[in-house]
């Protein structure tokens, strides 16, 4: 379990930006567990995305902004996990 813990919060450093050489390096190891970790967060990101943008009120269009940044920043960290060109 700890290793599972250890491994996400490297996907999360790399996708925000700040990952170490060592947290790198045991994400380029395992390159398919990387992309799988990723394709379930771009999943469960566009589910609460989806819901987000039914919610009333004006917070609605910043809320729906970070999420898409948010998802934007996944998008780019898969493209990196599996060697996909950019869009």
């Amino acid at each position: 379990m700890q290793d599972t813990r250890a491994f996400e919060d490297a996907v999360w450093a790399d996708v925000e930006g700040y990952s170490t050489a060592e947290e790198l390096a045991t994400l380029e190891a395992d390159e398919r567990r990387w992309a799988r970790v990723l394709d379930r967060l771009i999943g469960d990101l566009e589910a609460n995305l989806a819901e987000v943008r039914r919610l009333p009120g004006e917070e609605r269009d910043q809320v729906v902004a970070d999420f898409e940044a948010e998802l934007a920043g996944l998008e780019a960290a898969f493209r990196r996990a599996t060697h996909a060109p950019e869009p």
